[in-house]
């Protein structure tokens, strides 16, 4: 999969967590795979990736859910903070959450928009 990754993505991982970035992509293929049999989902194709990778997904059961992976660092911490804190009052809800592997977990709202969009 990382081969089909926008190349735009990658330089800026790659900008920005220098060899983190290199480290992250490299474990990248077997990361979505260990997601899928985690959590039980089929990864589809991404929404549009600026500095995360995030994707639709589908659980066994239909379930529609959004998967968010991340180079995981302090400023990932701290989104998982707010997301927990509101816990999905008037925002996205975490499902479930690996901070060590930087994998969120989230309901999935349509219509969804970004907030970059907004």
């Amino acid at each position: 999969m990382i081969s089909n990754l926008p190349k735009q993505f990658v330089q800026t991982l790659r900008d920005v967590h220098k060899d983190k970035a290199d480290e992250w992509l490299r474990d990248f293929d077997k990361l979505i795979n260990d997601c899928e049999k985690r959590w039980q989902i089929k990864i589809m194709t991404p929404f549009d990736l600026s500095f995360n990778f995030v994707a639709p997904a589908i659980r066994k059961d239909g379930t529609e859910v959004v998967i968010k992976l991340v180079i995981p660092g302090d400023e990932f911490v701290s989104e998982v903070d707010a997301l927990t804190l509101f816990n999905g009052n008037g925002i996205v809800k975490i499902i479930d959450v690996d901070i060590a592997k930087g994998i969120l977990i989230l309901e999935r709202l349509i219509p969804g928009k970004t907030l970059a969009s907004l």
